[in-house]
């Protein structure tokens, strides 16, 4: 296993960004969570690249539901300039992933960010710094062939069943619509591509696939900036207003709930603190807000391994944090266990 290091305010390794890596620089608002996966790449498998919204749930068959994994539409890939071995990095305090790599002279970083202040937007921004003159492009693609992976009713049984929860209904340049097979529950993904240099823009819709090309030409040492904001609308949301600058916004939302949730280790182990703030962000990032319709599942927002059921956990483990830190949450983890009395006495 490769070796993580943990400082008081992040998270960091160097290697291929595998499930494992995905898993540990999650990233979540308590309403969407997005995996750690790279976005310089297409899909390599339709399961790949798995993005969550709290309390959406589809019938795979009588009896059985799973959380329903949300088309991708971060990735913004620059043609030629990948790597498999990137630094990967999680700063706790304000809530951004990065990911650090080199081709030759060129550098890249790709920041992410799931924001705290808008709980609807995703953000991914590529900053690209040529390293010879010439014509640098980037494909911003959203691709909304996405399926579920569950987790077989055997869990000594590998899951090797692919099962599409979601028809696309729609697909253009900035916008998708789909509904959930089994229950119509609508679901709508807009984006925006913002470019800091002119740039050369075509726009592809094949199938499933939305892709922009942007192109552009840069002297050495030059950098282009591209971002793509992602919105994340179901069963009929408001899309919220857009912020003049929502990093600032997430930064300030995160800044607010450490003040709340913070807790200082009087020892000289940095990791010892690191790790517990590690653990307090990932109970942030998948935590329910006050609605009494979700509850934190197994393995919260990161991944659907226990198709998002409830146990017992929630109650034992994570219900006295939310306690001391956000009174609001944990009375409505409680009265979502409440309302649900009559099912599982049903159960029973």
């Amino acid at each position: 296993m490769r070796e993580i290091e943990i400082e008081p305010w992040s998270v960091r390794t160097t290697s291929a960004v595998d499930d494992y890596c995905e898993s540990v620089f999650f990233l979540g608002n308590g309403q969407l969570g997005v995996r750690g996966f790279g976005a310089w790449a297409c899909k390599d498998a339709p399961q790949a690249h798995a993005i969550f919204k709290a309390g959406l749930f589809s019938r795979i068959k009588p009896g059985i539901t799973d959380m329903v994994q949300l088309p991708d539409a971060l990735a913004l890939c620059p043609e030629g300039l990948r790597s498999r071995d990137v630094e990967q990095s999680l700063d706790l305090r304000a809530g951004v992933l990065t990911h650090r790599w080199s081709v030759g002279k060129t550098h890249l970083e790709m920041r992410r960010m799931v924001s705290m202040a808008d709980r609807q937007l995703t953000l991914q921004r590529l900053i690209l710094t040529a390293g010879e003159a010439g014509e640098y492009a980037v494909e911003a693609i959203a691709d909304a062939e996405v399926r579920n992976l569950p987790v077989n009713d055997d869990q000594m049984t590998e899951a090797t069943e692919l099962v599409r929860l979601l028809r696309l209904e729609e697909i253009s340049e900035g916008r998708m619509r789909l509904a959930t097979l089994a229950e119509g529950t609508s679901v709508e993904l807009h984006w925006q591509i913002e470019s800091d240099r002119p740039a050369q823009s075509s726009c592809t819709v094949r199938g499933e696939t939305s892709v922009t090309r942007l192109r552009v030409r840069m002297n050495a040492g030059e950098t282009w900036t591209v971002e793509k904001r992602v919105r994340v609308l179901v069963n009929g949301e408001t899309p919220n207003t857009d912020a003049a600058d929502p990093w600032a916004e997430n930064a300030k939302a995160w800044a607010a709930l450490w003040t709340d949730c913070d807790v200082e280790v009087d020892s000289a182990d940095t990791q010892l603190q690191g790790a517990l703030r590690y653990d307090i962000f990932q109970m942030l990032g998948s935590r329910s807000s006050a609605d009494r319709r979700t509850s934190v599942g197994a393995r919260g927002l990161t991944h659907g391994r226990y198709k998002g059921n409830t146990f017992w956990d929630t109650e034992i483990f994570l219900l006295p944090f939310y306690l001391w830190t956000s009174p609001d949450v944990a009375k409505s983890l409680l009265l979502y266990r409440a309302d649900r009395l009559p099912q599982a006495r049903a159960l029973a």
